[in-house]
């Protein structure tokens, strides 16, 4: 059964995977925010951007110092604990105070969300060649339904309360439109993945949530092919 994983674009391993990427990741924001209102106009620049500024965040998270370092450039980061431990269990936290103790009954009602590793000295055209003082950014696109009330917990530090010891810190900041919009906010969070795909690295980087199958979540469906898939 197919994942978001599998709608990953192609073409890892020649020169164009960053102009690809950067297309891509977009235009994937875009289309859910269509899919969770079929009344928006993609192609209305003025309506998009109102929309995003009231359901898109950036969440960076710091960890604690020593957690998955390697010094050796050319060896695979073993990251993927750092996502399917400690990211994923903060994530889940947060649709827990967002959509009550059934959130894992409502799928369709989490916050659609890419989250990307990044090191510290990543810079948009290079990658660190060293990986020191991890930390996550991630996309959260918010579903219409629960806007009101991510917004309300977010100012109220209610996702930044931590219990979890390997997190340091966790910043969370609304989308707003500086006349550029969403390209700098997206190719920021991805810069470490785009720099390490480019670079032919198999590290895992990057993973999107919810985590779970395409049966369970419709727009993982859309993302099949699958025509006509309702919202809810």
């Amino acid at each position: 059964m197919k994942t978001f994983h599998n709608h990953i674009p192609q073409g890892y391993s020649d020169s164009s995977l960053s102009e690809s990427f950067n297309k891509w990741l977009p235009e994937l924001f875009l289309r859910k925010s269509v899919f969770d209102k079929p009344d928006l106009d993609p192609s209305n620049k003025e309506m998009m951007s109102s929309y995003l500024e009231r359901h898109l965040y950036l969440v960076s998270m710091n960890l604690r110092g020593g957690i998955g370092i390697v010094s050796d450039k050319k060896a695979p980061i073993r990251s993927g604990f750092l996502f399917d431990s400690i990211y994923k269990g903060w994530y889940l936290s947060v649709c827990k105070r967002l959509l009550g103790k059934r959130y894992n009954k409502k799928f369709n009602r989490q916050p659609f969300t890419v989250a990307f590793l990044d090191v510290e000295g990543t810079r948009y055209f290079s990658a660190p060649s060293t990986f020191q003082m991890p930390h996550i950014h991630s996309l959260m696109l918010v579903h219409p339904s629960s806007a009101s009330r991510f917004e309300l917990l977010s100012k109220s530090e209610q996702f930044t309360k931590i219990n979890d010891t390997r997190i340091s810190d966790i910043d969370i900041r609304q989308f707003r439109d500086d006349g550029r919009f969403i390209g700098p906010m997206m190719t920021y969070a991805a810069k470490f993945t785009r720099q390490t795909l480019t670079n032919g690295r198999p590290d895992k980087t990057w993973s999107a949530y919810p985590d779970v199958q395409s049966l369970h979540y419709p727009f993982y469906r859309v993302l099949d092919g699958e025509q006509n898939v309702q919202t809810a």
